[in-house]
């Protein structure tokens, strides 16, 4: 019931979703609406009201007539700000996302949109782009003849882009590795732009982003094409994004949280990369953009592309299940664009010339493709997965893993930094402790050595063995994007490999067992994507580009890379992961905590829908703690509970209602809950 005095004349109550942080106040709350706000306070608003004694922002779901609550209703303090966001097809996002990942629709909203700016607020509402739509037209007459012959490279390329202006295309795209991915980001945009449609196209990180949104205007013009990311600052990105909003701009491309991005009469959406681990959202309810997007695919009737030099598995979950099709190269392009790949001792002459290639860290191959790539004038590329100096110490004779006396951590060689002393000694990595005398408790040897030379050690070697030529070192913050043009050695960790003007001559991947022996699901998966995404920057073995791989030859991931095959191994890790009963075929909910709690909660979900429990198992090294834990006496766990996908929906409602349950009866020990954790450990 709302109170009589000075409200709306019309629809005087406002349901409001409070932006609380406890899951079981996410819902509606009935509110007056006084007259002076009538107006303003339109459903998509954001407002102020007074929730429980205190002054919260929330979002105007509806207006009614009347309220089911019997007492006097609280009115509205303010509207915030009158631009109305949580509407239509956004407000369908934002709580399918809630839905889809067991999550609240409050914390989603925090993601999805940028934190808001009063003074742009302020400013005049962006007027609408116009546009000119022509459905009936095949876009043949948009694309340019290099164009045209850009796409017919690829298996039902020209088929595929001539259905984009009117079908709904949905495509895990394997990217030629040659190929001007900017340009077809273009043709993309056009052909969207012809049918009246929005682009948004979604990259890994700022270093990706630059590049590719420098190159789109340059070739279309700035108008109407904005780049949205948190490196733009609070204001811009707010701006830029209200923008997206009312039709102002029509091409978006961003970082992760621009998946959520509104825009009108979306079109087609592309996701670059869709395998790396970046697009894992560390904030709850931790959503990938792969799904959102796929669902906004489906939701507002856009093409929806996935493209990448190599092919996720949950990609090829989605072909094999029919929702996609794969978009491939024709074998011939292929040839032509790839350098010459190899594993020392991949073959019997190979051995025959160099006995010792499968056991050297750097074999000959590797030296005497990068003396002739130098030679050229042309840069080389080692790819090295640690960016340290000498990571990780195992004992010298047994190999066991080297580990502090006092702690049972993990020992390790740090960079001397032109010391002497105490820097020189092993020094554990958890609590700090020098190691002046290392015994091992296996065997009694006092030897160590490095299970993996990082970056900085390789570097030095590379420095001696190719005197008079620049060593360049990229990972972490010191990641270059580019590099000079002429002869140079560059050191990089994965995925933070610089661009080269004119290509690298060679390429050498070391230590790749470093890569595959994580322990992690993804290891393999993430491994070969990391050596295309390398591979793709060494000019064609035409020009004298070669790239090797240190490691066994047999090794299927190996053996994948030289016949670049990224489907055929996406496809194979799949039915291995199908065969184990492992995500994507199966779903898995991981819940982390104190090992009371997590027990307790995985116990209640087990109680509405009996699924099948993994573990507890020890809570992964990369998870920290859940947010306000406090037992920190108590065993740090994690328990998954996997379901088949007949089930799927059926556990994501059980599990949003213990997590209310939980948060109403105030459970003093928080647990975090993931739905398919791109991470499990």
């Amino acid at each position: 019931m709302a109170s009589s005095s000075r409200l709306a004349a019309e629809n005087p109550i406002a349901r409001i979703l409070p932006l609380l942080d406890v899951p079981h106040l996410d819902r509606g709350f009935d509110y007056s609406v006084p007259a002076e706000l009538a107006e303003e306070a339109q459903p998509g608003t954001r407002v102020r009201v007074t929730f429980h004694g205190r002054q919260v922002d929330g979002y105007v779901l509806e207006r009614l007539e009347d309220s089911d609550y019997p007492g006097e209703l609280t009115p509205l303090r303010k509207v915030v700000s009158s631009h109305q966001v949580l509407t239509g097809s956004f407000r369908e996002l934002v709580e399918w996302t809630a839905r889809r990942y067991a999550g609240t629709v409050a914390d989603v909203i925090r993601l999805a949109v940028p934190p808001r700016v009063s003074r742009v607020d302020k400013e005049d509402l962006p007027t609408p782009r116009a546009v000119d739509t022509d459905t009936g037209v095949d876009c043949e007459p948009m694309l340019s003849a290099e164009s045209q012959t850009a796409w017919a490279r690829y298996r039902w390329g020209t088929s595929m882009v001539g259905a984009l202006p009117g079908q709904r295309v949905r495509a895990a795209w394997q990217l030629l590795p040659d190929e001007d991915l900017a340009a077809r980001v273009c043709d993309l945009i056009r052909i969207a732009r012809h049918s009246g449609g929005a682009v948004l196209v979604l990259v890994p990180d700022q270093y990706d982003l630059d590049p590719l949104l420098t190159h789109v205007r340059h070739t279309l013009g700035s108008d109407g094409i904005v780049g949205l990311s948190a490196a733009s600052g609070q204001a811009p990105r707010y701006r830029t994004w209200l923008h997206a909003l009312y039709g102002a701009v029509d091409v978006v491309i961003g970082t992760r949280a621009a998946a959520f991005t509104p825009l009108p009469n979306l079109h087609t959406v592309l996701l670059l990369d869709d395998g790396d681990d970046i697009f894992a959202d560390p904030r709850a309810p931790y959503p990938h953009p792969r799904d959102v997007l796929a669902h906004r695919a489906e939701a507002e009737g856009a093409n929806f592309l996935a493209a990448g030099w190599m092919v996720s598995i949950a990609m090829s979950q989605r072909v094999a299940d029919g929702w996609a099709h794969y978009l491939q190269p024709e074998r011939t392009e292929l040839k032509a664009s790839l350098p010459r790949i190899t594993a020392p001792g991949d073959s019997e002459k190979a051995l025959e010339r160099d006995p010792l290639a499968r056991a050297a860290r750097i074999p000959h191959t590797a030296f005497r493709a990068v003396k002739a790539s130098l030679e050229r004038g042309e840069p080389a590329l080692f790819q090295v997965p640690r960016r340290g100096y000498i990571p990780t110490l195992v004992c010298g004779n047994c190999h066991e893993p080297a580990r502090c006396r006092h702690c049972g951590g993990p020992l390790s060689l740090p960079h001397s930094r032109g010391r002497t002393d105490q820097a020189q000694l092993p020094v554990c990595r958890w609590c700090g402790t020098p190691e002046p005398r290392f015994t091992c408790p296996h065997c009694g040897s006092h030897k160590l050595r490095a299970a993996t030379i990082g970056a900085g050690r390789t570097a030095e070697e590379l420095g001696r063995a190719f005197p008079g030529f620049p060593i360049i070192l990229s990972y972490g913050d010191e990641r270059k994007e580019t590099i000079p043009i002429g002869p140079a050695i560059v050191v990089s960790t994965p995925g933070s490999e610089p661009l080269a003007p004119t290509g690298y001559g060679a390429l050498v991947m070391l230590d790749p067992w470093a890569l595959t022996q994580r322990p992690d699901l993804s290891a393999e998966e993430d491994t070969l994507r990391l050596w295309c995404n390398a591979v793709r920057l060494v000019r064609p073995f035409a020009y004298g580009g070669e790239a090797i791989v240190a490691g066994d030859p047999s090794h299927p991931l190996v053996q994948g890379l030289i016949r670049w095959d990224p489907c055929g191994v996406a496809e194979r890790l799949r039915l291995e992961r199908k065969n184990a009963q492992l995500p994507p075929s199966q779903h898995l909910i991981a819940i982390d905590g104190a090992f009371a709690a997590v027990t307790e909660c995985a116990g209640e979900i087990n109680a509405e829908v009996p699924v099948t429990t993994l573990g507890p198992v020890e809570l992964p090294a990369f998870a920290a703690l859940p947010a306000g834990s406090t037992d920190i006496d108590d065993e740090p766990v994690r328990i998954l509970l996997r379901v088949h996908p007949s089930q799927f929906t059926e556990l994501l409602g059980a599990v949003r209602k213990i997590v209310r349950y939980r948060s109403a009866s105030n459970r003093a020990e928080p647990v975090r809950i993931q739905v398919d954790p791109v991470h499990i450990g």
